[in-house]
């Protein structure tokens, strides 16, 4: 049988090959929220967009694939910010 063993930050993980990295669940009902909160909103600030991609963002390493769904939501926020020349308030 073959173990492996992970030293991270003082702490040593063995067996590391059957650990998963996912995001924690207050985490991910943070996302949650805050997109259902965007998505009941008629008008939807630039900032707003940016809270939600941030919180994407910040689950990259957990989340496989998780950068093939915020990208549409940069470019649409790329595209905003060009317009209102640079008001995040918008």
């Amino acid at each position: 049988m073959y173990v492996r063993v992970v030293h991270f930050k003082k702490h040593s993980f063995k067996n590391s090959l059957k650990m998963t990295v996912r995001p924690t669940p207050e985490k991910a009902e943070k996302l949650k929220q805050k997109c259902s909160a965007v998505l009941t909103k008629i008008r939807v600030s630039i900032h707003d967009v940016s809270e939600v991609i941030d919180l994407m963002v910040s689950m990259f390493p957990g989340v496989e694939y998780a950068q093939f769904f915020y990208r549409s939501l940069e470019i649409d926020k790329i595209k905003a910010l060009k317009e209102s020349m640079g008001d995040y308030i918008q």
